[in-house]
C-alpha cells in the first residue's frame, strides 16, 4: 500500500473521520495494528511532514468541505528519491573509475574521477535540499543541504591525495554526526539514531572507507616490504661512513657549512618580475608564458609564477646559466657527471679532465628538466596546486669520490656572489630520517642564479636544485630500485 484518500460527504462535518487506526500484515491473512513508535518511526524513514500515518491515539484536522478529497500519499517524491539512493550513483560510478585507472597506474587520473563523483553527488543533494524548502519541507532541506556541502567538501579535499586518506573518515564522521542531528535532535527523540537502521548510502559509504583505509594500509606494507632490501643496503653504506673517523669529521663539517648556508624562516618560493625594465623580446616571452598585460611596463616589481608554462618558459632560460655554474662548482671541487653507460652500468666523467674532450662531452647525462606528469603530481599532492612550491623543475647533480670533493663543492657554492642559497636539505646529518627517501642520502641545495645575464632576462627569480651525492650512494641506485621507490612515494601520495 501506498497510501489511501477518501471523500468528505454532503453531510454533517461531525461525521468525518479524525482518527484512523492502521493494521498491517506479512501474510495477509494475521493483522495487527500499527504502535506509536513504528508509526512515528515510519513518518520519520518517509521523511514525510505529518501527518501521513495514525495510530489511534493522533487525530486529524478533516476539512469542512464537503466532497473534498483527503489523500494521504505514502510515496515518496522525487527529491527525496534523490536524498536517498539516486546520489549514489555518481559516488559509486567514481569508485569505480577511479580503481580501474588506479589499476592502470594513473594516479592523477583516478584521484579527478572520484573527486569528481563527488563533487556531483553533492550538487544533486544541493538540489533536492532547494527542492525540500518549495514545498515547505524545512527540516528535511536543512539535513541535505548539510549532507551535499559534506561530499563537496570531500570532492575538492580528493584532489590533495595526501590529506584523502585522513578526510575520508573525517567525512564519515561528519555524516554521523548529521545523521544524529536528523534523527535525534530535530525529531526530539535522543534514542532514535540508536534505534533506527542508519540509511543505506551512509552504510555503504562507511563499509568502502573502511575498505579504502585496509586497503591502503596494506598496499604501503606492500610497498615498504619490497623497498627494505634497497634501504638496507643504503643504510649499510650510511653506517660505514659514519663509523670511519676521517669521514665522521667530514660530515659535521658538512653539517656546519650546510646549517650556515641555509636560510631561515622562509619558505623559498618560485617568483618572476612581473615588470620587465630590460628587454623587448623577454618581456613578450614572459607575457605568452603567464598572459599578464603588465609584462612590457617598465619597474622591478616581482611575484610569485602562476602558471606551469610560464615556470617552464623561464626554467628553458636559466637551464644553461644553472648548468654552467655546475660545471665550475665541479671543476673546483673534482666533481662528475654521469655518462650514458651501455646496459644499464654507472659511469662517471671527471668533468676537469673531459671538458675539453668534445667526445666525452656528448655522452654525459645531463639531468632534465623534470616532467610534466610528475610536476602536476607533486603539486597535486604535496603543494595544494602552489605552482611557485615547486623548486626542482631545473635541476643537476654532481657526483664526488669522497666526502671531501663534496665539502669543497658547499664551499665553492657558499662563497659564489652570483648566487641566492634559500634551503639546504641535508641528508647526510645524523637526524635525518631516511624513510624519507629510502635510505637514500645525499645534499640538496635550493638557489638562484643572480647574474648579469639572467637579471637582463627577468628570470633571476627562478629557483633552482643542486643534488650533491657521493659514488658509494650513486652506485646503489639501479632503474629496478627507482621503480619500487616510486610505487612506495605513489602508496603514500607524496
Amino acid at each position: 500500500m501506498n497510501g489511501w484518500f477518501f471523500d468528505t460527504a454532503f453531510d454533517h462535518p461531525e461525521w468525518d473521520p479524525t482518527n484512523f487506526l492502521v493494521d498491517v500484515s506479512d501474510d495477509g491473512v494475521h493483522w495487527h495494528p500499527v504502535s506509536q513508535n513504528e508509526c512515528d518511526r515510519f513518518k520519520s524513514s518517509m521523511s514525510l511532514p505529518p501527518p501521513t500515518c495514525f495510530s489511534q491515539l493522533e487525530f486529524f484536522n478533516t476539512t469542512l468541505a464537503r466532497a473534498k478529497r483527503q489523500i494521504f500519499d505514502f510515496r515518496l517524491p522525487w527529491y527525496l528519491v534523490l536524498c536517498d539512493s539516486l546520489y549514489l550513483i555518481p559516488s559509486f560510478m567514481g569508485f569505480t573509475v577511479a580503481s580501474f585507472l588506479g589499476c592502470k597506474r594513473k594516479s592523477r587520473a583516478a584521484t579527478v574521477a572520484l573527486g569528481t563523483s563527488f563533487e556531483i553527488a553533492g550538487l544533486m543533494l544541493v538540489v533536492a535540499a532547494f527542492t525540500a524548502v518549495f514545498v515547505g519541507n524545512g527540516r528535511d532541506a536543512a539535513v541535505t543541504l548539510l549532507r551535499g556541502f559534506a561530499l563537496c567538501v570531500l570532492g575538492r579535499t580528493v584532489g590533495w591525495e595526501r590529506y584523502l586518506p585522513a578526510s575520508l573518515p573525517f567525512h564519515v564522521l561528519v555524516q554521523h554526526a548529521i545523521e544524529f542531528i536528523a534523527k535525534s535532535v530535530v525529531a526530539g527523540d535522543a534514542w532514535r539514531y540508536f534505534t533506527d537502521s542508519p540509511r543505506s548510502g551512509l552504510i555503504i559509504l562507511t563499509v568502502l572507507t573502511f575498505w579504502l583505509i585496509l586497503a591502503r594500509q596494506y598496499v604501503i606494507f606492500q610497498s615498504r616490504r619490497r623497498i627494505d632490501g634497497d634501504k638496507q643496503r643504503y643504510d649499510h653504506q650510511w653506517k660505514r661512513l659514519v663509523s670511519c673517523e676521517r669521514d665522521g669529521t667530514l660530515l659535521k663539517n658538512i653539517e656546519k657549512i650546510a646549517g650556515a648556508m641555509a636560510r631561515s624562516g622562509e619558505e623559498p618560493l618560485q617568483t618572476v618580475r612581473t615588470k620587465n625594465r630590460t628587454g623587448r623580446l623577454t618581456s613578450l616571452f614572459l607575457k605568452h608564458a603567464d598572459g599578464n598585460s603588465n609584462m612590457t611596463s617598465h619597474g622591478n616589481e616581482t611575484g610569485n609564477v602562476r602558471s606551469l608554462d610560464q615556470l617552464y618558459s623561464i626554467a628553458l632560460l636559466v637551464l644553461p646559466m644553472f648548468r654552467s655554474k655546475a660545471q665550475y662548482w665541479a671543476a673546483c671541487s673534482g666533481g662528475h657527471f654521469q655518462l650514458v653507460g651501455k646496459g644499464g652500468d654507472l659511469r662517471y666523467a671527471l668533468w676537469e679532465d673531459c671538458k675539453n674532450d668534445p667526445q666525452t662531452l656528448q655522452k654525459i647525462k645531463w639531468a632534465p628538466t623534470k616532467k610534466v606528469d610528475r610536476a602536476v603530481e607533486k603539486l597535486a599532492r604535496s603543494y595544494q596546486n602552489n605552482i611557485a612550491k615547486l623548486l626542482d623543475v631545473c635541476r643537476e647533480c654532481i657526483v664526488f669520490e669522497d666526502l671531501g670533493g663534496l665539502l669543497r663543492c658547499l664551499e665553492a657554492v657558499s662563497s659564489d656572489l652570483e648566487v641566492e642559497v634559500l634551503r639546504v636539505k641535508n641528508r647526510l646529518s645524523s637526524e635525518y630520517n631516511s624513510w624519507d627517501t629510502c635510505g637514500y642520502r645525499d645534499v640538496m641545495i635550493n638557489l638562484r642564479i643572480v647574474t648579469e645575464r639572467s637579471v637582463s632576462l627577468a628570470v633571476e627569480g627562478h629557483v633552482c636544485e643542486l643534488q650533491l651525492v657521493t659514488k658509494d650512494f650513486m652506485d646503489l641506485r639501479t632503474e629496478e630500485g627507482h621503480s619500487r621507490y616510486v610505487a612506495f612515494r605513489n602508496s603514500i601520495a607524496k
